[in-house]
């Protein structure tokens, strides 16, 4: 994935971290979000949670965290 844009404020606050970023989903191109690859389930798990944008800090994390979580899931001798 390409760099995320600096943190410039525009206003928008995520709400899970509750830190100001710069939200592009009304950019005339495209928001850098939309390179990011969710499963459908955590773009559902996101939506029922979440009524405004998540920052780029928490997207990776909550993205990083359920990769984990279905590798763990395929191969559960792999817990520690």
């Amino acid at each position: 994935m390409d760099a995320l844009p600096a943190d410039s404020d525009d206003g928008s606050t995520c709400p899970r971290c509750e830190q100001a970023f710069r939200c592009g989903v009304n950019d005339d191109q495209p928001c850098w979000c939309s390179r990011m690859v969710l499963s459908a389930g955590m773009l559902a798990r996101l939506r029922s949670a979440y009524d405004r944008c998540l920052c780029g800090n928490c997207l990776i994390e909550m993205s990083q965290a359920a990769d984990l979580d279905a590798q763990l899931e395929r191969n559960p001798s792999r817990r520690q």
